[in-house]
């Protein structure tokens, strides 16, 4: 088993005792059969009789193949593939090696070749959710190839893990995954949450840890901001609406009180002189109501001056 990583160069060793004694009268075929399920065994490269024979080398596999010309004469059949792509995965190589014209060709080595990639460091965040003492704890990580195995845990007394099966999305170009774990889970202020991403291939582990907020003394979920800033502007147009209101009604309660003595005359005015309370105006006999006229004609009898006596 070869461990190659995608996008780099990896060398599929092959060697054999048996050199051959003369590398004009030997052939050497590289040959591998896709892990996708294919049946048939693809040309990589083609030594033939001191030549090489690059037209007969597949696809797939031209411009990204090469052996060591120089070391088949010590019996180095190693094949370099640069750079390793998706594809490559799961490739099962053959060598098939004829040291003459008369002895044949014969399974010379057999290697099946895994294609990696690493996963970058996870990015982790843990937010609390809308239950009391509940967090949500999402981990995110991309680049890798194949797919991972994630775990998140919490640190405390004793380490708590949780595999959890995540969410994963194929680059349609590169071929690697993006992962995204999400769980919740009860946690307590400045717990330690850690999120593991394992690549199964590499046998790598790369690691991200966070310390969890208070999510013991509140409800509310930090994603929900936007409602809390509606909350609060509803509560300001509330309060300025309510005292408007108010002001108002005491507006006109003051002016009803004022109204409410009315038009006073003052009875050591002269005749015809009415005064508005509290707003001063002079109002003339004509224009006072009947009322006010008639209490003016009586004042004035009232106080007519005597004839004096005969």
């Amino acid at each position: 088993m070869v461990t190659a990583h995608i996008g780099q160069a990896v060398v599929v060793p092959c060697s054999t005792p048996d050199k051959p004694p003369d590398l004009n009268g030997a052939r050497i075929y590289w040959q591998g059969r896709n892990g996708k399920g294919s049946k048939d065994q693809e040309v990589m490269q083609v030594f033939n009789k001191g030549q090489k024979e690059g037209n007969l080398v597949n696809s797939l596999y031209r411009n990204r193949t090469r052996f060591f010309e120089d070391e088949l004469r010590f019996g180095n059949f190693s094949l370099v593939i640069d750079p390793v792509k998706i594809e490559d995965d799961r490739t099962i190589l053959v060598v098939f090696y004829e040291k003459d014209n008369k002895s044949g060709f014969t399974e010379t080595c057999r290697a099946t070749l895994q294609v990696a990639a690493r996963y970058q460091k996870p990015e982790l965040n843990v937010s609390c959710a809308d239950r009391v003492g509940l967090a949500k704890v999402v981990c995110d990580t991309w680049g890798g190839f194949p797919q991972p195995s994630v775990s998140l845990g919490l640190q405390n007394a004793m380490r708590q893990e949780q595999e959890v099966t995540p969410t994963v999305t194929q680059h349609p170009e590169s071929g690697t995954f993006t992962v995204r774990s999400a769980l919740l889970v009860n946690v307590s202020k400045g717990q330690t949450v850690t999120c593991s991403v394992t690549n199964p291939t590499l046998g790598e582990t790369v690691t991200s840890s966070v310390s969890a907020p208070d999510c013991e003394g509140s409800s509310h979920n930090p994603g929900n901001e936007t409602t809390t800033k509606t909350e609060t502007y509803v509560l300001m147009i509330l309060v300025v609406s309510t005292a408007f209101v108010i002001t108002m009604v005491v507006v006109v309660i003051v002016f009803c009180r004022r109204n409410k003595s009315g038009l006073a005359c003052v009875q050591n005015r002269a005749p015809g002189e009415c005064r508005v309370a509290g707003i001063g105006v002079i109002l003339s006999p004509s224009e006072a109501d009947p009322e006010t006229q008639e209490l003016q004609q009586g004042d004035n009898a009232g106080h007519a001056h005597p004839h004096p006596s005969q």
